[in-house]
């Protein structure tokens, strides 16, 4: 009878390329047609192997697997979460990365081949640059890169191989900053004014608000942070990912006619560089 709550242990995908999200259940209940993160369950399935029964309710304590929902990934908690678990992807991070290398199939084939392996596994953090026609993923070791080449080769009928490994270097502050981000090209306008500062080892990328709400709405306070919180910024050392920093918002301006979304992004991604 209490409220539901989950944890995604798995994600896989089917023979015909769907989505199959594996959840155990911690308290309440689970029915087909009802929303979960903003999708509706088309179908709840309850596994035996390779086999699976489709059902129509599933109880706290299962484990079972839903598909038709795509915004979840391995590790997330749905609801509140039990005593004992924590939100959050896995707590391994591989430290070393290398470049996927391909000849005859097209690039786009090998980046959704490489994107559904990453929904799968979400540590692979598969990053593509576009100009240099580069894909690399992070790995623990060769033996990984092993599974990896025959994975690619079994399910997708692509001959990948790969380059040496090598440490993904991250990079961080040594001392506060403030970068101010300033974007008005004709009829757009905004600026941004943030203070980053170092954050303890492994916080990731933090971000906080120090601006008061009539010098700025609500709304433009929580597109600047999405806008914080949606790219990889990179160092300006090595290019290296920035990691560790904990950003505050201390001001910001818009124009009651001319603002809009997209310009508080560039504002932010201009005001993160020069504050490196």
């Amino acid at each position: 009878d209490r409220p539901l709550s989950a944890r995604v242990y798995q994600v896989r995908h089917d023979a015909k390329g769907g989505r199959v999200l594996f959840l155990k259940l911690l308290s309440g209940r689970l029915r087909v047609k009802e929303e979960l993160a903003g999708d509706k369950i088309d179908e709840i399935r309850l596994y035996h192997g390779d086999k699976y029964q489709s059902v129509e309710e599933a109880e706290a304590g299962a484990l079972c697997a839903v598909t038709g929902v795509s915004g979840l990934r391995p590790g997330q908690t749905i609801g509140p979460a039990q005593d004992g678990v924590e939100d959050g992807a896995s707590a391994v991070r591989p430290v070393l990365q290398a470049r996927a290398l391909w000849a005859d199939a097209p690039d786009p084939q090998v980046l959704a081949a490489f994107r559904q392996l990453e929904d799968e596994d979400p540590t692979l953090r598969v990053a593509w640059d576009a100009d240099l026609r580069q894909l690399t993923c992070h790995v623990m070791g060769p033996i990984q890169l092993e599974v990896l080449r025959q994975r690619m080769q079994d399910r997708y009928r692509l001959a990948v191989d790969f380059g040496p490994c090598r440490i993904a270097y991250q990079e961080t502050l040594a001392a506060p900053t403030v970068g101010i981000g300033h974007y008005e090209p004709l009829r757009h306008y905004a600026e941004v004014h943030l203070l980053l500062e170092p954050g303890p080892r492994g916080s990731g990328i933090t971000f906080a608000s120090a601006c008061p709400l009539d010098s700025l709405t609500e709304s433009y306070q929580n597109l600047i942070h999405t806008h914080v919180m949606e790219k990889e910024h990179r160092g300006a050392l090595t290019g290296a990912p920035l990691t560790d920093v904990r950003i505050t918002l201390l001001a910001g301006r818009a124009h009651l006619k001319h603002t809009e979304g997209g310009d508080f992004r560039q504002a932010v991604y201009r005001a993160i560089r020069q504050g490196l």
